[in-house]
């Protein structure tokens, strides 16, 4: 190098060349040359992009036997298996096409803590999506932290998950169980503005304890003066619901709210028409738009029907949110049925997997890590069949309650809905930093 400091393009090459060569060897900064101190320029090198997987391999959790899977997790593994193969054709996510992995849900939650450490440390997925159960999502939730693995809760409606704990590797891509009970309250007063009798039935577990314990404390509030005239518990999986129609047919309510799901709201719903009960009182029931397939045209009139969320092949309109027109219309084509709520939430959960992977590969201009995959989550906002769908700081999903009162029509194999009532997401969902029931004592 000549004496004035000026650096000849061979010079400047040959600095280039070991340049790399210190970066090879670790070097993060280098120096080029060796002019005056008060000149002397750092330049950061940075690694090549990182590159797209060929694949991306994606645990998948939903029952496929036993009493939640038929009309509930097998509608989850079929809308999956639609959204993964549209997603795939469409050049996958960031050039990578994603690889299922489906794993039955049947076993309880140390069964699923065991499969969720053979997908991770064995199969190698890079994602898990899953959970119906509150308790296996309760089980996974802190295994999924151990093992850094970012876990997608699809289904299940425990409002305690993200109430009691922060998570960083866990999100939930919808609402829960509070949206649910206090969308039924606010229902009930809309359909009932002068209310004055209420019952409750529930799954005599967390869920549905839960569950009337958060109907009652806001159907008080919104109404002190109401009276609260029974409150009963089946069995999980209860077959024999004579007793307990029997007692509320004696209480005589107004509004009678339930949270049963498949298998039980199928036979809770059918012996409660054999007796006339919702002609006698409203039936609100939170998760029984799978109902509806599987008991056509035995579903009975007026019937309050609740879909976990704003869940229905008419709702959003289809000829104006034409995501909502695609995945009925494909899943009416290749299942014969229209979506119901499960498969809702599953298509929601590979959707937010899927903008929240492609935010991040837009934000660093190559393959993400981890850590920014989750930056970009918590402040997602993305499109589903059910409409834009916003993920908050806490983890959990936001959204609105629709409850959809049922009428036969004639022409239809199944019945239909003759009115929609529409709850604002923000009137069903406590802020974060908030319990479900100190957010309902605030109002």
């Amino acid at each position: 190098m000549s004496s004035s400091n000026k650096i000849s393009r061979r010079e400047f090459l040959k600095y280039i060349t070991t340049a790399a060569v210190a970066f090879a060897a670790g070097a993060g900064v280098v120096y080029v040359g060796a002019p005056p101190k008060e000149i002397i320029k750092e330049v950061t090198v940075r690694p090549p992009p990182k590159k797209a997987p060929e694949t991306i391999k994606m645990g998948i959790v939903t029952f496929l036997s036993g009493p939640g899977a038929s009309w509930f997790g097998e509608e989850g593994s079929k809308a999956a298996q639609l959204i993964i193969e549209k997603i795939n054709a469409e050049g996958g996510i960031g050039g990578a096409k994603i690889k299922p992995i489906v794993i039955d849900e049947a076993g309880g939650a140390e069964a699923q803590v065991r499969e969720f450490r053979r997908l991770v440390e064995e199969e190698k997925v890079n994602v898990v999506i899953g959970y119906i159960s509150s308790a296996d999502c309760l089980a996974v939730a802190p295994v999924a932290e151990e093992l850094n693995m970012l876990t997608i809760l699809y289904d299940c409606g425990t409002h305690r998950i993200f109430e009691e704990k922060r998570y960083k590797f866990v999100f939930r891509t919808k609402g829960h169980l509070t949206q649910d009970a206090v969308g039924a309250a606010h229902t009930a007063l809309v359909l009932k503005p002068d209310l004055k009798r209420v019952c409750t039935i529930n799954q005599d577990y967390a869920w549905g304890r839960d569950n009337a314990a958060i109907f009652l404390r806001a159907i008080k509030k919104l109404r002190p003066d109401v009276e609260i005239v029974c409150e009963e518990y089946s069995k999980l999986y209860e077959t024999e619901y004579t007793p307990f129609i029997t007692k509320l047919l004696a209480a005589a309510p107004e509004v009678i709210y339930f949270s049963h799901w498949g298998g039980d709201a199928i036979a809770f719903l059918k012996q409660a028409a054999a007796f006339g009960l919702h002609k006698k009182a409203i039936l609100i029931g939170n998760c029984i738009n799978n109902a509806i397939p599987a008991l056509g045209k035995e579903f009975p009139e007026g019937i309050v029907a609740g879909g976990r969320g704003p869940h229905w092949w008419k709702y959003p309109d289809p000829s104006k949110w034409l995501l909502n027109k695609w995945f009925t219309s494909e899943y009416l084509k290749r299942y014969g049925w229209y979506p119901v709520y499960p498969a809702y939430h599953m298509a929601q959960a590979i959707l937010g997997y899927k903008y929240a992977m492609e935010q991040a590969i837009k934000t660093v201009g190559e393959w993400p890590d981890i850590d920014t995959v989750i930056k970009v989550f918590e402040r997602l906002a993305w499109p589903t069949p059910s409409g834009m769908l916003v993920m908050r700081e806490d983890h959990n999903a936001a959204e609105s309650m629709v409850y959809m009162i049922t009428k036969s029509i004639p022409s239809f194999p199944y019945v239909d809905f003759e009115r929609i009532i529409v709850i604002d997401r923000e009137l069903v969902t406590p802020p974060p930093g908030m319990t479900s029931e100190q957010w309902i004592d605030s109002w």
